[in-house]
C-alpha cells in the first residue's frame, strides 16, 4: 500500500473521529499540544483504542469469505457472522432456549437477498458481550437461518448461531479493519 494512501486513510479517519470527539480536547494537527494529539504516522489501532475509546474484536475469515466472531449472548458463547448489510442482529430461532431468550412475535417482516419474506420474533433486554465490550438491553431478532447454515454445511463449514448486523455497528460506530481482521466498536 502506498504511503500516500495510508496517510489519506489516516487523515480521513482522524477527521471522522475528530467530528465525534469533544473539540476542546482533540487536535487533528500532528504534534499539536493536547491530551489526545493525533499524528499522521499513528496506526488505526492506536488512534481508535488509545484516543477514541474503541474496543478491539478479533475476527476470523471463513473460507466462504464471511467474517466470524465469538459473541456472548446472555452469558452463552456463540458463533456469529458480521453482516454490514443486515439491518438488525439476528439469532437462529432454534437456539432461543440455548441463549436464554424470551421473545414475542414481531410485526416486522424480513426480506433477504432472494426477495422472499419471513416472519420473526423479537427478544429485548438481552446482555451481549463482543470482545471486552458489554452491551446491555440488546434487542435480538429471531428467524430461521436454515438457508444460511445449509449453505455453510454444503461448503463443509460450521453452522453459525447468528448475525451481528448494522444496528450494533451503527450504535457502536463500528470500524472494520479487513486487512488485520479486527472489528473496532466504541465503548
Amino acid at each position: 500500500m502506498s504511503k500516500f494512501f495510508c496517510y489519506l486513510i489516516t487523515a480521513l479517519t482522524v477527521i471522522v473521529a475528530a467530528c465525534d470527539a469533544p473539540q476542546s480536547t482533540t487536535r487533528v494537527a500532528a504534534g499539536a499540544p493536547a491530551e489526545t494529539s493525533v499524528t499522521a504516522d499513528m496506526s488505526l489501532d492506536e488512534l481508535l483504542t488509545k484516543h477514541q475509546q474503541y474496543e478491539r474484536v478479533k475476527l476470523k475469515k471463513m473460507p466462504s469469505g464471511h467474517l466470524q466472531m465469538q459473541v456472548y449472548l446472555n452469558g452463552v458463547s456463540g458463533k456469529f457472522i458480521l453482516d454490514t448489510g443486515a439491518g438488525a442482529t439476528i439469532l437462529e430461532e432454534k437456539r432461543k432456549a440455548t441463549f436464554n431468550l424470551k421473545s414475542r412475535k414481531s410485526n416486522t417482516q424480513v426480506t433477504g437477498t432472494g426477495g422472499g419474506t419471513m416472519g420473526m420474533q423479537l427478544s429485548t433486554g438481552n446482555k451481549m458481550q463482543i470482545g471486552q465490550l458489554e452491551i446491555d438491553n440488546t434487542s435480538i431478532y429471531l428467524i430461521n437461518l436454515d438457508h444460511v447454515n445449509k449453505a455453510f454445511l454444503n461448503m463443509k463449514l460450521e453452522e453459525v448461531d447468528g448475525i451481528i448486523g448494522a444496528d450494533i455497528l451503527s450504535a457502536k460506530r463500528g470500524v472494520i479493519d479487513y486487512t488485520n481482521l479486527i472489528l473496532y466498536l466504541r465503548k
